[in-house]
């Protein structure tokens, strides 16, 4: 599932400006950031690494993805949520990478401590992209959906 560029979706005003402020932070060019539901399903489904911002963002991707017709699951064909870039690229499901927190500030913290994963995984030949375990915990577990509960997927 690699690509070389990573994209970010937020969906209210603190979570697109934490999206903008941690792909700053790793040089991603303002095309590869949206507000648009629809654009961060779409780049999902063409198995783009996306750091999603926020709860609000991430119930509106996997419900756009439920919509788009997907199934939740891990394997081809199906989608899931990410802990991190390594879960991401090592699981053949679609999904975007967890920058969800448990509140604005957490889910800052976390779009750019997935920003920065992410950049090293893609420029170490995509290895590493793991995130600690603490990191891991800041993360939301599960999102309810139309379609059902998707669960955060991480490897170990």
């Amino acid at each position: 599932m690699a690509n070389t560029a990573i994209y970010f979706y937020g969906d209210d005003s603190l979570d697109l400006s934490a999206a903008f402020w941690a792909a700053n932070d790793v040089g991603t060019p303002v095309a590869q950031i949206t507000g648009d539901v629809v654009q961060a399903a779409n780049w999902i489904k063409s198995s783009e690494l996306v750091i999603v911002v926020g709860g609000p963002a991430m119930s509106k991707v996997l419900g756009q993805l439920c919509a788009d017709g997907l199934a939740i699951g891990t394997g081809s064909g199906q989608f899931t949520m990410f802990c991190d870039s390594y879960s991401w690229y090592n699981t053949s499901a679609y999904g975007p990478i967890n920058a969800d927190g448990t509140n604005a500030v957490n889910s800052l913290n976390l779009a750019w401590q997935q920003a920065q994963s992410a950049y090293s995984f893609i420029n170490n030949n995509f290895t590493g992209g793991t995130l600690t375990t603490a990191q891991k915990d800041q993360e939301t577990t599960s999102v309810s959906t139309s379609c059902g509960t998707v669960s955060n997927t991480c490897l170990a």
